[in-house]
């Protein structure tokens, strides 16, 4: 008995003795890097009173609240939320942000866009006039300009709502006098906003009669895709984007997730496998650095190496990679024909100073000769005015 409590006793001091990184692990095991906070608001809205009701979005909302929890995030959930509802849990959520933050909001439900801007609609909304839902609504812009302010270390809007215009008719994830859910108007930097579906879209609940999954197509390959170990979160949402899209086309249907990116940084919902670890009892030493993002060490080791091969082996591992196209335009510079070389004239030596000597005495005699004919000339004409002279002074006897 007595060596059962001296284990028990040993496991617990062990465990007080964890640094707050090791300490801090939920969801597969994994640790969440040291010093990083991890906040979401989620909401998910069903039961409308004056706008057709929804069958899924609760679900996913329950669903994204489980698998972020899993993944350490501190989830503050309403589900059929009205007005007031809506604003405290956004109050509550944008409390808790800092500047070690990851901030996640994910909407399903009903949105609409009035004069650019989008508003995601409360439960209790009355939709007939546009006032009524300015007035009442939540708008999407305020939400991302305040997380913008919190400078997070990354801010991710989710909205599974649909950006047609079914105000009346179909049971979609759309409402509004003029159209669906806009290209964000909003001015924040460091936020990126992903729609479930492209303009004038449905996203579809479920792919056909035969499909019993609870979550809408959007949503169930969005927790697929954070569930993937050392997946960053800019390569998660493409990935989510390439499946919808596929998926959704194989049953006839387009719908196109939007991705509006001016984040900055990155993040791991699940961190690499290769992540290890390690429990320590000297707590005071400082935590171990931050994993960086596979990506950004990936391209720093070739980016350099002046072989086509390594960077051609970067656009393999990383297909989405922040530096795709730099390693394409490398590659394109290392492979291209080196340019003509002009052919090489050979210059003409310098005249030596015999070359030079020899015009000036040719020069000379030049000057020479002519100095004889001109006297041999005047000679001539001297003879020849001697001999008339001679002549005339015979006639004259």
């Amino acid at each position: 008995m007595k060596k059962f409590a001296l284990a028990w006793m040993v496991l617990a001091i062990a465990l007080l003795c964890l640094p707050a990184w090791a300490a801090d692990t939920r969801g597969f095991g994994r640790a969440i890097p040291a010093g990083e906070k991890r906040v979401a608001l989620v909401i998910g809205n069903n039961e409308y009173t004056h706008v057709e009701k929804l069958k899924n979005a609760v679900a996913d909302a329950k669903a994204m609240k489980q698998e972020l929890a899993r993944l350490g995030f501190d989830v503050v959930f309403r589900q059929n939320a009205d007005r007031n509802a809506m604003n405290d849990a956004v109050d509550e959520f944008l409390g808790k942000l800092s500047t070690e933050a990851v901030g996640l909001v994910f909407y399903a439900g009903h949105g609409v866009q009035i004069k650019s801007a989008n508003y995601l609609i409360p439960v209790d909304v009355q939709a007939e006039k546009e006032s009524q839902i300015l007035n009442n609504a939540l708008d999407v812009g305020r939400v991302t300009e305040m997380m913008a302010d919190s400078k997070a270390k990354f801010s991710l809007v989710v909205l599974d709502a649909c950006r047609d215009n079914p105000f009346k008719g179909s049971a979609t994830r759309g409402v509004g006098n003029t159209r669906g859910l806009a290209q964000p108007a909003t001015n924040a930097s460091g936020v990126m906003v992903v729609y479930s579906a492209g303009a004038n879209q449905r996203a579809l609940d479920r792919l056909d009669d035969r499909d019993r999954d609870p979550n809408g197509l959007f949503t169930r390959e969005f927790l697929k895709a954070i569930r993937e170990p050392g997946v960053t979160v800019k390569s998660a949402v493409e990935n989510v984007r390439q499946s919808v899209i596929t998926q959704a086309k194989a049953v006839g249907h387009a719908q196109t997730p939007a991705i509006y990116d001016q984040s900055t940084g990155s993040f791991f919902f699940t961190l690499p496998s290769d992540q290890k670890v390690t429990v320590t009892v000297e707590p005071k030493k400082a935590a171990p650095a931050a994993p960086q993002d596979q990506d950004v060490l990936f391209w720093q080791s070739v980016k350099e190496s002046g072989d086509p091969a390594q960077l051609r082996l970067y656009l393999q591992k990383f297909p989405n990679g922040e530096y795709v196209d730099l390693a394409r335009l490398e590659i394109k510079r290392l492979e291209a024909p080196p340019p003509p070389v002009a052919p090489v004239v050979a210059a003409q030596p310098p005249p030596s100073a015999v070359d030079d000597a020899q015009v000036q005495a040719e020069l000379q005699r030049a000057r020479e000769e002519s100095a004889r004919q001109a006297a041999k000339a005047q000679e001539e004409r001297a003879w020849d005015e001697e001999v008339e002279r001679r002549s005339r002074s015979r006639r004259s006897r």
